[in-house]
């Protein structure tokens, strides 16, 4: 068609075609719910002069196939009224559903540096009629016509009808009011800059707001809170609960007169949750977990949290009630938590209130009985210890910051009475306490009174009150000592030592400027006289000796340049000491005193070194008394066979030592810590290792078993082979028909595990492998071991990892990790020839695995961290193998990579293999888009910027098929970069609106 056809018919038919457009984007808008009011739907066909200048700018007036070259003849404005709206139809892709769209075509206009800053906004759809309407006659004519589809907001529109002469008609004059036209469009920016993007902002944020504002009248007019006790199962009750709590709470006018309802509808809720079980969602025939009571309970401690200081006692009491009837200890740890954070003195609190919600939270504990109090021991705890911190804080949030202030409460007779009952409370929840369990976190609480402010300066009167309330309580602790266990004694000696160092400068000063001299002289010497009750007691003397990490001795006291390896020095030779002093007189003394040791239970291995020392001194020098300590039986004794009979077998009883471990073969106990102890044996056998793996077997003692692995990991440098076959190979067999590989855990670290391993035939290496399949996960520990194997064999680590795969393969593993996630050595050993690995990786590979990416392609993503030159070239062979199946290989693990330099050559190979119209085009182009993570307000544009660069390239390649690819990509990375950059300063626009 050339201009005069456009001009006789075409103009016509283009209109037609407009209207028509025009028709179905309005009935497919109104027939589907949730989309926005159109404010507007033009049509039009372009005019013949707006045609003519723009066919003769480019050259084309005399053209015969302008339909080709003007995308525009037909066009359609739909115009919205904001932001949001424009957003919300895109979404929908209610315009791709009923029209053909050419999204080769299709542009995203933003003002960017890719179009010189222009300020128009908008979308443009480029589309035809679907081939279903235009294979009726009535709308044959339309075949092969585009048309326009513009969507704009209404201030963008008003913009673009009254700039439009200005932008596109002021250069027709070369040499007249060029400076003037200059001005204008200068103005014209300013005007969009300053007014009409603000005022579309605004637009946006007045419509969320009376969006949600709607939704929360609605919940209101239906009663929700009612509705909430009638839900059916805990999805619905979830689902109800957090509508509530973001769309109706928010927006009633007076909170305080509705709280009481609000808070019988969340615990009548909470308890309705915890009675009905759970019901699975179901989705097109598959089964998702539903919400659980706790998911209730969660969301209904955050609704009151929120809301902790429009009625504080009534929140507090809530919580309680939440936490009384709940098992969950993710519930009841969320409750603890938000009780402490309703305890804390707040800054903006405290400006209009002062310690008012403090003094509400002590007279409600107050009023409960001591038995009220039990049943809500950690609450109280944790109420009371906040109580006593002298620090106040307050965060406030910004659009693009977040400013914390801390300061020190200021010290009144209010702070000093509530500082004065939570004392108080904690002693008489420390009288309560029967053990030391329940006595440490009381204890720790006390503490705070001198947890001073860190990052604030603090006032002198604060220190006094401290150290007074300090002396208080270490005279209160002073009198309770014989109620408790000495690893607390030790604890308590320990944080009044710091205490001493700490405030005996104070007592000691020549001046008193803060008044403090005289109330920290008193403290210390009340310290001091703890100390001294504490250190009376000889057995306590021995305990901190041997057992524990917080001792505190003398010398410490005395001298403050004593330091750890003083100190553990000193303790070893008091434990050479304690033994040499044993003696049959009193070896039932020390029998008792070694049981109150062992009793000792803790979490940290820091806590028996001494001790373990002692008990291998005390076999070695005194076997009588060792063996005594073995016949006893004591549960917790029997935890350190180990250096019992390591100290034995140093002995002159070597009969008696002989004696036990035949004892321990027959009966099939103990047979752990006999191969441990052997391990540590310098002059043992593998013929005396080879009974207690006999017994373990047969005993099914597996723990026993991998003690007599890692044994002959450990020994077979000096052993020799024979540890291999006579127990690493039988306790390996052993192991893995119980699908047991926790040997892993105790022989990974070994120095001479490289060796070993290295050493293994591939036989047996294979036999390893096969062990550690049943390992849920590839941790660093195994790692390590897969390391010490693939060093000298990488293929058969290679044929590991496959074989895990397919273990899972049509089978439900629950939390087995067939691939790590990441690799930390392994990755330099099998990542030596990329060829190998991508030819291994290829033949798990199966037609139709869409999940490959995340499986075989996050290995070698694992492997190869980034793509090489060399695993593009080996990536490149496999592709010009020209096989579908193999292309898919590579896009599916590639897609791992994040647009590398190195994946240009994998993506040309395809890019010139496959036919123009091949789907799989579209996963090249992404596959060169990926960016991973990016960073600040505009990170994905520069991203995408960046890959737009890499394209630019591509086009001086001298294939066309490249060429076209390329502009492509080209066109669809502009429309990114517009739709990238509008959507990010939407959101910064957004953010500030919402902090202001």
């Amino acid at each position: 068609m050339n201009f005069s056809e456009y001009e006789e018919a075409g103009k016509q038919l283009y209109g037609d075609l407009a209207q028509l457009v025009k028709s179905l984007i309005e009935n497919n808008v109104a027939e589907r719910e949730g989309l926005p009011r159109l404010q507007a739907v033009q049509a039009r066909a372009k005019g013949l002069m707006s045609l003519k200048r723009k066919l003769e700018k480019r050259g084309l007036l005399e053209a015969t196939d302008i339909e080709n070259s003007i995308k525009d003849l037909a066009g359609v404005r739909v115009i919205l009224y904001s932001n949001v709206d424009v957003d919300r139809l895109l979404r929908s892709h209610v315009i791709p559903t009923c029209l053909n769209v050419h999204w080769e075509e299709t542009k995203a206009h933003y003002p960017s540096a890719e179009n010189e800053g222009v300020k128009y906004e908008g979308f443009h759809y480029v589309v035809s009629l679907p081939e279903d309407m235009l294979a009726k006659p009535e709308f044959e004519k339309f075949r092969g016509l585009r048309c326009e589809v513009q969507i704009q907001t209404l201030l963008a529109h008003a913009f673009a009808e009254s700039s439009h002469d200005i932008i596109y008609k002021g250069d027709e004059l070369p040499g007249f009011g060029g400076k003037a036209m200059e001005a204008m469009r200068a103005r014209l920016n300013k005007t969009v800059d300053e007014h009409l993007k603000p005022a579309g902002f605004e637009l946006d944020r007045v419509q969320a707001d009376f969006e949600r504002l709607a939704r929360g009248a609605e919940l209101f007019q239906r009663n929700e809170l009612e509705a909430l006790s009638r839900c059916a199962d805990n999805n619905e009750r979830f689902d109800c609960l957090k509508e509530i709590a973001e769309y109706l709470i928010p927006h009633y006018d007076d909170l305080e007169n509705v709280f009481k309802e609000i808070q019988r509808a969340l615990l009548q809720a909470v308890v309705t949750a915890r009675q009905t079980p759970r019901r699975d969602y179901v989705v097109e025939g598959h089964s998702f977990p539903g919400h659980e009571a706790k998911d209730v309970a969660q969301l209904a401690v955050g609704v009151f949290t929120d809301l902790r200081y429009v009625d504080v006692d009534a929140t507090f009491q809530s919580l309680i009630e939440i936490y009384k009837g709940e098992t969950e200890r993710d519930v009841r740890t969320g409750v603890l938590n938000a009780i402490e954070k309703l305890a804390s003195y707040n800054l903006h609190v405290w400006r209009q209130a002062g310690p008012f919600v403090q003094v509400i939270l002590a007279d409600a504990l107050s009023k409960l009985s001591p038995q009220e109090v039990e049943e809500i021991r950690p609450i109280a705890v944790a109420v009371w210890g906040a109580l006593l911190s002298s620090e106040v804080d307050g965060t406030t949030w910004s659009a693009d910051a977040v400013t914390i202030s801390k300061g020190s409460i200021p010290v009144n007779d209010d702070i000093k009475s509530i500082r004065s009952r939570a004392i108080e409370g904690l002693i008489g929840l420390l009288d309560r306490s029967k053990t030391d369990d329940a006595r440490r976190p009381v204890i720790s609480a006390l503490w705070e009174v001198t947890q001073f402010p860190n990052q604030a300066n603090y006032p002198d009167e604060l220190l006094v009150t401290a150290i007074q309330e300090l002396k208080a309580i270490t005279g209160e602790l002073l009198s309770r000592l014989p109620s408790m266990n000495f690893d607390m004694w030790e604890s308590i000696e320990s944080h009044l030592f710091r205490e001493y160092k700490r405030f005996k400068p104070l007592a000691e000063a020549a001046d008193d400027p803060m008044g403090s001299k005289k109330v920290a002289a008193e403290l210390v010497d009340t310290i001091l006289a703890v100390r001294h009750q504490m250190n009376r007691k000889r057995s306590y003397v021995r305990y901190k000796t041997l057992v524990g990490f917080e001792g505190v001795f003398s010398k410490q006291w005395d001298n403050e340049e004593v330091g750890f390896r003083k100190i553990e020095a000193f303790r070893k030779a008091r434990a050479a000491r304690f033994v040499d002093g044993i003696n049959d007189s009193n070896a039932n003394r020390w029998l008792s005193f070694i049981r109150k040791c062992a009793a000792t239970k803790s979490n940290d291995l820091a806590t028996f070194p001494i001790f373990n020392e002692f008990l291998m001194l005390l076999g070695e020098k005194k076997p009588k008394v060792a063996l005594m300590a073995l016949a006893d039986g004591d549960k917790n004794v029997l935890d350190f066979v180990v250096p019992i009979l390591a100290g034995l077998a140093k002995s002159d009883a070597e009969a008696d030592y002989e004696r036990v471990i035949e004892d321990c073969i027959e009966s099939g106990k103990h047979l752990a810590e006999v191969a441990r102890q052997y391990r540590v044996s310098e002059d043992v056998t593998p013929d005396k290792i080879v009974p207690v793996l006999k017994s373990a077997i047969s005993h099914d003692d597996q723990i026993a078993a991998i003690e007599c692995l890692v044994f002959a990991i450990f020994k077979w440098k000096g052993l020799g082979d024979s540890v291999i076959g006579k127990i690493f190979l039988p306790a390996l067999e052993y192991l893995t028909s119980k699908r047991d590989c926790r040997w892993v855990r105790g022989a990974w670290f070994f120095q001479d595990a490289k060796e070993f391993f290295g050493y293994l035939s591939e036989e047996h290496s294979k036999l390893a492998l096969q062990n550690l399949l049943s390992a849920p996960k590839i941790d660093h520990q195994f790692e390590r071991v897969l390391c010490c194997i693939g060093k000298v064999r990488p293929g058969i680590v290679w044929h590991y990892f496959g074989d895990r795969l397919r273990q899972v393969e049509g089978a439900e593993k629950g939390d087995y990790e067939a691939i790590p996630y990441q690799l930390y050595d392994l990755n330099r050993i099998l990542g030596r020839d990329p060829e190998v690995a991508l030819n291994e990786i290829r033949g798990w590979y199966k037609a139709g695995d869409y999940m490959f990416q995340f499986t075989g392609g996050r290995l070698l993503h694992s492997v190869f961290q980034t793509c090489t030159d060399e695993l593009a070239a080996a990536a490149t062979k496999i592709v010009a193998r020209g096989n579908d199946d193999d292309v898919n290989f590579v896009l599916d693990v590639f897609r791992n990579y994040r647009g590398e330099p190195a994946l240009h050559v994998v993506a040309k190979a395809m890019v010139k293999m496959l036919p123009e119209d091949d789907k799989r085009l579209g996963s090249v182009e992404i596959l060169l888009e990926n960016t991973g993570v990016v960073s600040g307000e505009c990170g994905m544009v520069e991203a995408m910027r960046e890959r737009k660069e890499s394209m630019l390239e591509w086009m001086k390649d001298d294939n066309a098929r490249i060429q076209s690819f390329a502009s492509r990509c080209i066109r669809r990375l502009d429309n990114r970069i517009a739709t990238e950059q509008r959507d990010a300063e939407m959101r910064k626009e957004q953010r500030k609106r919402d902090f202001e």
